[in-house]
């Protein structure tokens, strides 16, 4: 027998997080959840996030806000990475105590 999971698919939220979500198992944020992908910016986000108990997981992919390739208007150069998104990429416990997963470059096989 086969289950059925239910997507809630968003992205571009641009720091804006107040707006109603689909009824959904996993919640897909796939990137620029933030404008300029500074550190304060990124934990806002992992804070909306683990408010979002509805949803068994909350897998994210950054976009180019929130990359070294985004160049800012201004400066002409790529920005560095920072270390909320590296944590992103390697603190366990947001998927363990919260179910959010960081993808870049991998896969992710539910053991649910």
């Amino acid at each position: 027998m086969t289950s059925l999971v239910r997507f809630a698919c968003i992205s571009d939220t641009h720091n804006e997080y107040d707006f109603p979500l689909p009824d959904a198992d996993i919640l897909l944020h796939s990137g620029d959840f933030t404008r300029n992908g500074t550190q304060g910016e990124v934990e806002i986000f992992l804070n909306w996030l683990k408010t979002l108990t509805q949803y068994r997981l909350k897998i994210i992919i950054v976009g180019n806000h929130e990359s070294k390739r985004f160049h800012s208007r201004r400066q002409r150069r790529p920005k560095e990475i920072n270390s909320a998104i590296e944590q992103l990429k390697s603190n366990v416990l947001l998927r363990e105590q919260f179910g959010i997963v960081y993808l870049q470059d991998q896969s992710f096989t539910d053991p649910q």
